[in-house]
């Protein structure tokens, strides 16, 4: 496998090696030899592609960007004297994307926006995304500098999960076994991390996920994954039901959950109550449970990358 070495001051230079380290083309004959060591935590689980590394200068000398390196490290040299901030992470996960790789403090993991119509017919407002699907892990070294040494320097990272999973349960739902298809949203969250500070992205924005109908214990369960949720909006959970009838019917309710999510260490929702009642196929349905929409649009999804 190939990796990908850039050097960035001003402009930008990309200098591609073939071998497993970095080749001697590729670094000057007086550079440093430094071993870059990925630590990992019990029942963290190491991406098959690799991690990206990237060092930025912290003394104006030149600053890289390593891709493919091993989950446990690698061999890199840098010249001397270099004074450098690291950060490792994992670089292809599922709905994460990353943007401003060359800027020490606005460097940053993001999901892509979603549409979806039913929901966004609802709430108009609300600007949606989808789910970034972990584990998404990261960490950084605040400090390394290279000094002159007879054996290989020992540049530390420990890496985390960002990624957050919360499961949730919708319980006391009559007609469960009429519920075609279900899922859900919920407010308050943030699509995006910073990785210089590990602090959330200020904006608020809603996530989109998919639950699921438990007809033997009469309840809607589920998880979805955030980078997190902003403490200062509400979390308002809402879920949609898709269930066959005579004029076609989509169930929609909400709920506010801030008091839950808020809990330091809770990770789990609850819906005690629901007060949902499912009409069977063959009725007209019933808006007491919520409201309903046109079930035509329930397969209108979009995904815009940006």
């Amino acid at each position: 496998m190939s990796k990908i070495y850039f050097v960035f001051v001003i402009a930008l230079l990309m200098i591609s090696c073939e071998n497993k380290d970095l080749c001697p083309t590729c670094r000057n004959i007086d550079d440093q030899p430094l071993r870059l060591v990925i630590n990992w935590r019990v029942g963290q689980v190491k991406p098959v592609q690799g991690m990206r590394a990237n060092l930025f200068s912290l003394n104006d000398m030149p600053s890289y960007g390593i891709d493919q390196v091993s989950c446990d490290g690698d061999i890199l040299y840098l010249p001397l004297q270099s004074k450098v901030k690291t950060f490792c992470y994992s670089y292809q996960g599922n709905n994460i994307y990353f943007r401003n790789e060359t800027d020490i403090n606005q460097l940053e993991a993001y999901t892509s926006q979603t549409t979806r119509a039913t929901y966004s017919k609802s709430f108009p407002d609300e600007k949606t995304y989808a789910e970034p699907l972990g584990p998404f892990y990261a960490g950084t070294n605040e400090s390394f500098e290279v000094t002159p040494s007879t054996v290989p320097l020992v540049l530390n990272v420990w890496v985390e999960n960002l990624i957050k999973t919360y499961t949730f349960e919708v319980r006391n739902v009559k007609g469960t076994r009429f519920i075609s298809s279900t899922r859900g949203a919920i407010a308050g969250m943030s699509n995006s991390i910073f990785l210089e500070t590990m602090a959330l992205s200020p904006s608020v924005s809603t996530l989109l996920f998919n639950a699921t109908a438990n007809t033997s214990e009469n309840k809607i369960e589920g998880s979805f994954q955030t980078f997190g949720h902003q403490s200062f909006a509400s979390n308002i959970f809402t879920i949609e039901i898709l269930y066959p009838s005579a004029t076609g019917g989509i169930l929609q309710k909400s709920w506010d959950v801030s008091s839950q999510v808020n809990i330091p260490g809770n990770y789990h929702i609850i819906i005690d109550d629901a007060d949902i009642d499912i009409p069977d196929g063959g009725s007209s349905g019933s808006t007491d449970s919520g409201f309903e929409v046109d079930v035509n649009e329930w397969e209108n999804e979009t995904v815009i990358l940006n």
